[in-house]
Order: structure tokens, then sequence, then C-alpha cells
């Protein structure tokens, strides 16, 4: 990324530290400390594997929320990924996690919803943008700067 354009003719170069938590066990002590401090959250499940979305419900909102993060609205951004959803398409009986289940979700718990692919890359792009454009515009809000346009390069 080259910038965050918060609106006004300049584009703002902001610092994004970003973090996969690896869902491991093994590495669940460590992932404590990434939670302090931190703006949003992108989680991800598996679209053809129903245990992945219900981990994604139960471990993991309750592990971001245990570490201080609050999905109001004036709190952390939330996004919520399902994945694989290259290989929907063309084996339908694969989909273990529907589109209005994870869409529901998402809505329930104040988060933006994104279908896409690692694999392919679609939607992946969209869906840090969009993470990045919100949190920018709710740190200008928290500084009591001017919210025009917010666009990421």
């Amino acid at each position: 990324m080259s910038g965050v354009n918060c609106g006004g003719p300049t584009r703002e170069t902001v610092k994004v530290n970003f973090f996969d938590l690896s869902g491991h066990e093994s590495f669940k002590d460590i992932r404590t400390d990434f939670y302090e401090g931190a703006r949003g959250v992108l989680l991800c499940y598996d679209a053809t594997s129903q245990e992945s979305f219900k981990q994604l419900q139960t471990q993991w909102m309750w592990e971001a929320r245990s570490h201080g993060l609050n999905f109001s609205q004036d709190g952390a951004i939330g996004i919520v990924c399902a994945n694989k959803c290259d290989l929907l398409p063309s084996v339908s009986s694969q989909r273990q996690v529907s589109k209005m289940e994870g869409q529901s979700f998402a809505q329930e718990n104040g988060f933006y919803y994104f279908e896409l692919s690692a694999s392919t890359g679609d939607q992946v792009v969209q869906a840090f943008n969009l993470l990045f454009e919100k949190i920018a515009l709710r740190v200008k809000a928290e500084r009591g700067e001017a919210l025009l346009n917010v666009g990421v390069t």
C-alpha cells in the first residue's frame, strides 16, 4: 500500500501492523500480545467446513473479546471472511456454511462480510482495503479531523 487517502488533496501514509494469529493451539499463549491496541480484525473460516465456522463463532470471537476487543459502533472494526469460495461454484455440495449463515453471523456481531478465495486472490484486496479504510476513518474521527472520502491504494 502506498498510503491512505482520508480526503483532501494529499495522501497520508499510515503504518499498519498486520498479524496472522495462527489457529494452532501451540501459538495460543503468544497470540494474546497481538490483541493489545488492535483496531480491527479479519476473521476467516473455511466455507467448506462447518467445524471451521463453529470455531470462528466460539473460539475466535471469545478470544478477541476476552482480550479487550469491543466491536460496538465505536470499537474495533471486524470483517468475517468465508474462504475457499473459488471451490464452491463447481462443487456446490462442498459448501457446508451458506452465504446467508455467514452474512447473518457477521451482521449480528456488527461485522462486514466477504466471500473470498485465498487461492485465487478474489476479493482479498477488497477485504483488506475495507478494513484499513474503516480504521483510518475511525482514527481521524477520534482526532476530530474532518472526514471526506477515504480510499486505500
